[in-house]
């Protein structure tokens, strides 16, 4: 097993296992900028707002002439030139004036805007904007109407690095898709490889993502490797990392600083060459101010963020979807393709879908086996209230959380199980959340009505 150089400590003493490559990628929002690294003894880039920076990064929380980066002893270093907003290495902000080494596609934050390396050749291959031609999964539907257009231009900038990226929405917004076009466009030769945090009790945690060898337990009647072993060259996919528990945090950050991966009754470990994403619908910043999330495991995760929008803001997207979903549905039951009537497409643009795209879905399945007459109606769509035409959305992603969990909570009459299926999300999660806001919960035995 390999050892990937995102995972290596900052550690200035140590000589590098490899030179710097050519190219210095920042990326912020949905814009990109790329400036070469010149080669030991030509130069530097000065990174910045000034218009005398090489690479020139237009954002409020980047100062004028922000850090500068060289090569020099067969490495890559940058120096925070006294910014007032830092110059970060994952959790570490770096003291002004003092190199610190800039590792290959580890990436440094200058502000809030990621800085990393990149191949050498990849100035050439780059497109100056992407065209919309990068080949996506063929189960992907891409839209490049707002707002979902700048996530894509995301997705693909992103890809083509090491660094780890955090994906936020709400529950059912579409955060697993991101993550298998990020893989995808990787060209990663591995697998993706998705661990479902929630799901995972503690006790079993270090088994599913460390492996066993035999006997190292009651019942490990042969040897098997761990979650994290089988992404060896691909990409891990934390999927509800919020969910983990401190203890399983632990653990995993270890994996994270090191690289190492050591089997359950195993005396050794081994090396894991792999890239990590993530995705939550909490608010880590939150967790982490509350003691609820690691905040050196957080700065690890979010060298670079992705926030996917609710559904019900991208009214471009919802009928073609639907579309999607009703032939897809269609086709699994056998029976010809349907059509949305114009009434059917109005109603599934007045509902605030509290659900998301797996609502959608699950209502486009319920559609295609009550449908006749070749057409999905209105009379076919089993959906809640209607969002009125001046109803606000929530005002922030807690509001919104809360909202569509107790709206689904609602429209199951109170059945967390169905609630909790329906949402996406694990009966453990729904519980914790409804404890956190004080909701009271039916007690067994007892008629819900009463």
């Amino acid at each position: 097993m390999s050892h990937d150089a995102e995972t290596d400590p900052v550690d200035p003493g140590r000589p590098p296992r490899r030179p710097p490559r050519g190219v210095l990628v920042a990326l912020w929002d949905d814009r990109e900028v790329v400036a070469r690294l010149p080669a030991e003894g030509e130069g530097d880039v000065v990174a910045g707002r000034g218009a005398g920076c090489q690479l020139q990064v237009d954002h409020g929380s980047v100062s004028r002439e922000h850090a500068r980066i060289h090569a020099e002893g067969g490495a890559a270093w940058i120096t925070d030139l006294g910014s007032r907003n830092g110059t970060w290495i994952r959790e570490r902000r770096l003291e002004p004036h003092k190199p610190a080494r800039l590792r290959v596609e580890v990436g440094a934050r200058i502000g809030n805007v990621t800085v990393y390396l990149q191949g050498a050749g990849a100035l050439e291959a780059r497109p100056a904007r992407f065209t919309g031609d990068v080949e996506y999964p063929p189960d992907v539907f891409v839209t490049r109407d707002a707002p979902m257009g700048p996530i894509f231009r995301l997705v693909e900038r992103s890809a083509l690095s090491s660094i780890a990226v955090l994906i936020l929405g709400e529950t059912g917004t579409g955060k697993d898709v991101i993550a298998s076009s990020i893989h995808h466009l990787s060209g990663r030769r591995g697998l993706l490889v998705t661990v479902n945090c929630a799901a995972i009790p503690d006790s079993m945690f270090e088994a599913e993502l460390f492996g066993y060898e035999k006997n190292a337990f009651t019942g490990a009647s042969a040897a098997k490797p761990g979650l994290i072993e089988t992404a060896e060259n691909g990409t891990l996919f934390l999927d509800e990392v919020g969910e983990l528990s401190m203890a399983a945090q632990a653990k995993l950050l270890t994996v994270l600083q090191n690289g190492q991966v050591r089997r359950l009754g195993a005396v050794t470990g081994g090396r894991v060459r792999f890239r990590v994403v993530a995705a939550t619908n909490r608010d880590l910043e939150e967790e982490v101010a509350r003691g609820a999330f690691r905040k050196d495991l957080y700065f690890r995760l979010c060298q670079f963020t992705i926030t996917v929008p609710p559904l019900a803001t991208r009214q471009g997207e919802i009928v073609a979807l639907a579309s999607r979903f009703l032939a897809k549905h269609c086709e699994e039951a056998g029976r010809e393709p349907l059509e949305l009537t114009e009434a059917a497409g109005q109603a599934l643009l007045a509902y605030a879908w509290p659900g998301n795209v797996r609502e959608l879905e699950h209502a486009m399945r319920h559609a295609a086996m009550l449908a006749e007459d070749g057409v999905v109606d209105t009379a076919h769509l089993q959906l809640g209230p209607r969002r009125g035409a001046n109803d606000p959305l929530p005002a922030t992603p807690k509001d919104a959380e809360r909202a569509r969990i107790l709206g689904v909570l609602g429209q199951c009459g109170g059945n967390q199980t169905l609630a909790a299926k329906t949402l996406g999300i694990s009966l453990r999660s729904l519980v914790r959340r409804l404890d956190e806001w004080g909701v009271p919960r039916p007690k067994k035995g007892r008629p819900r009505g009463g």
